[in-house]
């Protein structure tokens, strides 16, 4: 399914897409692939609603989940002419308090489709050709920032650090994609004076959005 097809059938937005995608990276999509609809309700539910920080969520990313809409062949609409359930549904709590966003049918629907696109058994020697290549061009980065005479003192030292995190994430055993694309792009920004930093971490983001083998 495209993302053109994705954002048609469920009324989701770029932003909202790569919400699910982090999600799906960060959990492990064999892991959820191995849930079956109550158990993926469940996690919801147990885990990300209790923690919602180390999924990279808060409030404001399940109200822009909760708009999310759809399912089936016919998209946002059924064939009565009526809205399909949203991807979370906000459920009251006791007493006027906030209430909780739980999964519904439809969240599973999506969370399942965006599943189907993942690569089902990525070989060992290719994930870690790809970890390798990763890895070397954030030592190039590094190297460019090093040899930068273009760069000041502070902004080589945030630069070094941002890498060094990066490194640190890409050592895990299941590095999020998450948090690694918001430091490259917080990197990207901090080395707006150097064309010959920008230029490796953008091969470097290129390389993460096309080849992440985790």
């Amino acid at each position: 399914m495209t993302d053109e097809e994705f954002i048609s059938r469920f009324g989701s937005s770029p932003g909202r897409l790569e919400i699910l995608r982090g999600f799906i990276t960060q959990v492990g999509a064999a892991r959820l692939r191995n849930m079956d609809e109550r158990d993926l309700k469940r996690f919801w539910t147990d885990e990300v609603l209790k923690d919602p920080a180390q999924f990279n969520m808060n409030g404001g990313t399940f109200v822009g989940l909760a708009s999310l809409r759809g399912g089936g062949p016919e998209g946002l609409v059924g064939a009565d002419g009526v809205r399909k359930e949203p991807f979370l549904s906000r459920r009251i709590g006791s007493a006027g308090r906030d209430g909780t966003y739980e999964l519904t049918d439809t969240g599973v629907l999506m969370l399942r489709a965006l599943l189907a696109e993942q690569p089902q058994h990525p070989s060992p020697e290719s994930t870690e050709e790809h970890r390798r290549r990763i890895f070397q061009l954030v030592h190039d980065a590094k190297k460019a920032v090093e040899d930068s005479n273009v760069l000041g003192n502070a902004e080589k030292k945030d630069l070094q650090g941002l890498l060094s995190s990066a490194e640190g994430i890409l050592s895990m055993d299941r590095p999020s994609r998450s948090l690694l694309d918001r430091i490259l792009e917080h990197g990207l920004a901090r080395a707006a004076a150097s064309q010959a930093v920008r230029e490796i971490i953008d091969q470097l983001i290129e390389y993460v959005m096309h080849n992440w083998p985790f």
